[in-house]
Parts: C-alpha cells; sequence; structure tokens
C-alpha cells in the first residue's frame, strides 16, 4: 500500500531552473509538513533580513519519489499539496 508522503520545499527565486534542488524535510502529514514550511520560512526570512531580505521561504509538494533531490525545472511546474 502507498502512503503519500509530503515534501517540503524552497520556493522559487532560491534555486535556478537548473539546479538539483534538495528536499529539506519530508513528512507523513500534510498539516505536519504545511506547519513545518512555515518555522523554516521565518526562520529564513529573519535571517535574511540582516542580509537586505528575502521573499523566499519553503512550501509543500506531494512526494512519492525515492531520493532527496528534484530538478528546478520540475519543482517550479508542481504545485503546492492540497
Amino acid at each position: 500500500m502507498s502512503t503519500t508522503k509530503f515534501a517540503v520545499v524552497p520556493t522559487q527565486g532560491m534555486y535556478g531552473s537548473g539546479d538539483n534542488v534538495r528536499v529539506a524535510r519530508i513528512l507523513s502529514s500534510l498539516q505536519a509538513a504545511r506547519e513545518s514550511a512555515k518555522r523554516m520560512t521565518v526562520s529564513y526570512q529573519s535571517y535574511m533580513s540582516k542580509h537586505g531580505g528575502s521573499s523566499g521561504g519553503y512550501r509543500v509538494i506531494a512526494w512519492d519519489q525515492d531520493g532527496r533531490t528534484i530538478s528546478g525545472y520540475s519543482l517550479d511546474r508542481t504545485p503546492d499539496a492540497g
């Protein structure tokens, strides 16, 4: 039986379309993944405020792959998890 996992990934602007992007976290709960993405975004933006700021952060996508990387090109076209 396949269980849907959810990956916390960087938002556009934190990587280039030609880059391989590393998944920050993989979780089995959509709610937990959303909470993690929110905390990571707050932390990242707080850190970046010392360097001029950033609108970047983290979002959640459905994850059914082995491994922890995805191409930026694919990630650009992957919708947020429902």
